[in-house]
């Protein structure tokens, strides 16, 4: 397939997705909706069948727990992790207390590889 082709095709099917998409979560939005009103968890249809389910998810508010465990002495279930600040490093390499070129070893490099779809005004 040439590039001109191949581009054409792309941009039909990822616009048939992205409309698929925003339907689908239309429809998952609205089922959501019916199994909450009507407390139920299944529905059918002669092809699917729908299961509705909540998961709960625990977690901590980190600041209120740092607290408390300082507050119950408990110490040894905090740890310190060293973060380099970037702000602060920024700003020293803009103020030349730190030349960039030292830090070159320490730099990573990730490639990402992207395609970016855009509609032609002329084509809508």
């Amino acid at each position: 397939m040439d590039i001109v082709s191949l581009v054409e095709s792309f941009g039909e099917v990822k616009s048939q997705s992205d409309d698929l998409k925003k339907q689908a979560d239309s429809y998952n939005k609205e089922l959501k909706e019916y199994f909450k009103q009507f407390k139920a968890t299944e529905a059918f249809s002669e092809h699917y069948r729908v299961k509705y389910s909540v998961a709960v998810q625990r977690g901590f508010d980190e600041e209120k727990l740092l607290a408390k465990l300082k507050e119950l002495g408990a110490t040894d279930c905090i740890k310190t992790v060293e973060v380099v600040d970037m702000n602060n490093l920024e700003n020293a390499i803009y103020n030349k207390r730190i030349d960039a070129a030292a830090l070159a070893d320490c730099e990573t490099v990730k490639e990402v590889e992207k395609i970016n779809l855009y509609k032609n005004k002329e084509a809508k």
